[in-house]
């Protein structure tokens, strides 16, 4: 007689399971089931999805709010129809967002990730600097600290890795000047 395989930390036994939800594993037979992930994204995309056209369903039904918040009131108004400037505005941003991300493949397909990725954390003050000069919104110091915290290690991860470079690049016998 065999030994029984040692489960996965995902899998379960089948006695926990209804006889409707058994069946088959290919690597080990009738013993274990392991979760089909798709059913459950599909059930949570549903009822996502009904949650959120019932929620639309009684905005529109109830009408117009006035005493509502603010971002809820944004929310739930009545639809208007975007003017030219607005389609304007709209196409511009996602072209410019289009090419961005473009950009963004192509740097991550030229070099590996973790040379890359801190790049990407000059975003931070960049946007800090624009929320400050669209709408006077001065970042609280856990935000700063936050940004900085991440600035700063992704620039740690760099250093790293091209001190690390060098160091291989030596034992190999290449002539490369110490970072």
């Amino acid at each position: 007689m065999t030994e029984p395989v040692p489960l996965l930390a995902h899998q379960q036994p089948v006695d926990d399971f209804p006889r409707h939800q058994r069946r088959k594993n290919p690597r080990f037979g009738w013993g274990v089931y392991e979760p089909d992930e798709s059913r459950t994204t599909a059930s949570n995309r549903l009822a996502s999805n009904g949650l959120t056209l019932m929620a639309f369903t009684v905005a529109w039904l109830r009408g117009e709010t006035p005493d509502a918040h603010p971002s809820i009131a944004f929310l739930i108004r009545a639809w208007t129809m975007p003017t030219v400037l607005d389609w304007v505005i709209m196409s511009g941003l996602g072209l410019v967002w289009a090419g961005a991300m473009y950009f963004i493949a192509c740097a991550y397909s030229a070099a590996e990730a973790s040379v890359v990725a801190p790049f990407e954390y000059v975003s931070l003050p960049i946007n800090i600097m624009w929320g400050f000069l669209l709408w006077p919104e001065v970042p609280t110091w856990l935000t700063v600290t936050g940004a900085a915290l991440t600035v700063f290690s992704g620039l740690y991860v760099l250093y790293r890795e091209r001190r690390e470079r060098v160091i291989i690049e030596q034992m190999a016998g290449g002539k490369s000047a110490p970072v």
